[in-house]
């Protein structure tokens, strides 16, 4: 019943995950200033900065370990940068375009720009979204069935036994 619940919590981050990742792409794809003639609307830069924050804050209340949810948000703006560098790269992939050091180089910066810009506040939304989501929690694992530590569950004065720990 445990492995159970892990796998749907798994799945259920795995999805949120996705969804907040395909957010920040469009993010990325509608602010980035390589796409400024060819995206309608083109929304400014400030965009990548609110998505960003406001995506990891969704993905930090969804995570239990703050640890977890770091590396979610800047997975998920990793992969947002990906994206946006594959759109941009796309003309020389279709043999459309001629790929030449300076557009290779000129992709690069666009990417890592876009990494840094959302990066910084999706790890601050990641942390605010996982300490607000902190109340939500404990009835989560009361229907999931979960205990809490021993250490919480243990009554002042008694002594902890191997056998104790698995009886709670």
């Amino acid at each position: 019943m445990l492995r159970r619940i892990r796998l749907l919590w798994i799945v259920r981050v795995g999805v949120i995950w996705l969804c907040t990742t395909l957010g920040m792409s469009s993010a990325a794809l509608h602010s980035g200033a390589a796409l400024r003639d060819y995206v309608t609307p083109h929304f400014g830069g400030a965009l990548i900065f609110a998505a960003a924050f406001v995506l990891a804050l969704l993905l930090g209340l969804a995570v239990e370990s703050p640890k977890a949810a770091v590396i979610l948000s800047i997975a998920m703006c990793l992969a947002a940068a990906a994206v946006y560098g594959g759109v941009i790269y796309a003309p020389v992939w279709l043999d459309i375009a001629i790929s030449t050091i300076a557009f290779q180089n000129y992709v690069s910066q666009q990417v890592l720009l876009l990494f840094l810009w959302c990066v910084i506040p999706a790890i601050a939304g990641a942390l605010v979204g996982n300490f607000a989501g902190a109340g939500l929690r404990p009835q989560q694992r009361a229907a999931d069935g979960e205990r809490g530590a021993w250490w919480v569950t243990r009554r002042s004065g008694e002594t902890e036994t191997p056998e104790s720990r698995h009886t709670m």
